[in-house]
């Protein structure tokens, strides 16, 4: 009887290559089923999330002006317990009202192992790789609060000293003006703004000035200005004083500049602003 005899060398190159050829044509089938798999798994931690902060949304409804309304603020605030409610462990980077401010319009959720980014955006959720803003909630609503900003602001700044321009980052003016967009419940850690006044008009209270004011997609500082670091903003521009409808909007993108300014204790500070000429500016009906 004859010995078995074993497998020659070319056949061992001939089967590991099928074992090659077979293992690459299924590698995309599993890794496209394990990113499907994953996906739903985070899509689904994000509407734990949605959830969680649907309910927490109701509880912090009060009463302005007559009318329920979610602060902006007190519903960042309460990203903690939002995240308790769902027992996840990733991270509510940020979270915003819808515009009627009666419950959640935007949040965007960090997953645990940080790969992605959960975003609930105009009732929808979506998987991001990168971290995503409600540029658009944002800019809209540092507007609306210099719409009822605007008298005491051309008042006490630009009517007495004649200046032209206020910068969110400025050591005087500019802090204290977001410090009020703060207390009146409207969160702008997450960007800047910069109002410049080309016409102070001629009747003295603002009425008829020609003015624009300009929200940035983040906040701004003296690292981007000296990269020269390029972001989205956007613009309003003004004709004939602030007022609800009395304006233009543009959005485009712009670079941070270094700006320099005693503080009302004559300490020096520099600091970056938006810059005045923007790119690419397009209007927004």
């Amino acid at each position: 009887m004859k010995g078995k005899r074993g497998f020659s060398l070319i056949e061992i190159v001939v089967v590991l290559m099928i074992f090659a050829i077979l293992a690459a044509l299924a590698w995309p089938a599993l890794t496209n089923y394990y990113r499907d798999s994953n996906e739903e798994i985070y899509l689904a931690e994000g509407d734990k999330v949605l959830t969680a902060a649907q309910v927490e949304a109701k509880k912090l409804c009060s009463e302005v002006n007559g009318a329920t309304k979610l602060d902006d603020i007190a519903l960042k605030d309460s990203d903690g317990k939002i995240l308790k409610r769902t027992a996840l462990k990733g991270e509510l980077v940020s979270i915003y009202p819808n515009d009627t401010r009666d419950d959640v319009g935007f949040f965007c959720y960090k997953v645990e192992d940080g790969s992605c980014y959960v975003i609930y955006e105009n009732g929808k959720l979506y998987i991001s790789k990168d971290e995503v803003y409600y540029m658009d909630n944002i800019a809209d609503r540092v507007r609306r609060g210099f719409l009822i900003l605007f008298g005491d602001m051309w008042e006490e700044y630009f009517s007495k000293s004649g200046k032209v321009v206020m910068d969110s980052n400025g050591p005087n003016f500019g802090i204290k003006y977001e410090a009020k967009l703060k207390e009146m419940g409207i969160d702008i850690s997450l960007c800047s703004f910069r109002i410049y006044v080309n016409d102070h008009g001629k009747n003295g209270d603002g009425s008829d000035a020609t003015f624009t004011l300009t929200v940035s997609s983040k906040r701004i500082t003296n690292e981007m200005a000296e990269t020269k670091e390029e972001f989205q903003i956007t613009r309003y521009i003004f004709t004939g004083g602030i007022k609800e409808g009395n304006y233009s909007k543009y959005t485009g993108t712009a670079k941070a500049v270094l700006k320099s300014e005693n503080d009302t204790s004559g300490i020096r500070h520099n600091y970056a602003v938006i810059e005045a000429n923007a790119n690419s500016l397009k209007p927004v009906k």
